[in-house]
């Protein structure tokens, strides 16, 4: 379920807890398609409107009926750490 690239990011107590909990599974995965899309790694897309849409989702971390800021808070991550995480690791586009 976990990309190694991005596996250094998620808190240990979250690998042991996500699986039994399906809503904390898709918050996961939609920071981790966003991330994927940003660092160039996505397997669905990777055009560009798409990479400006998940930079700017992450970066502005209230977008959305979903947002970014909103699934760090339920995942347990501190967003703006994340946030610089995510860009300081960035494949520049």
């Amino acid at each position: 379920m976990f990309d190694p690239l991005i596996e250094p990011l998620v808190p240990l107590s979250l690998l042991r807890n996500v699986p039994t909990n399906p809503e904390l599974s898709l918050y996961a995965e939609i920071v981790f398609d966003a991330v994927r899309l940003v660092r160039g790694k996505s397997l669905v897309t990777s055009n560009q409107p798409d990479v400006r849409a998940a930079r700017y989702w992450i970066g502005a971390g209230d977008v959305g009926v979903v947002t970014f800021d909103a699934c760090c808070a339920w995942l347990g991550w501190d967003a703006e750490h994340t946030r610089r995480a995510i860009f300081s690791t960035a494949l520049a586009a």
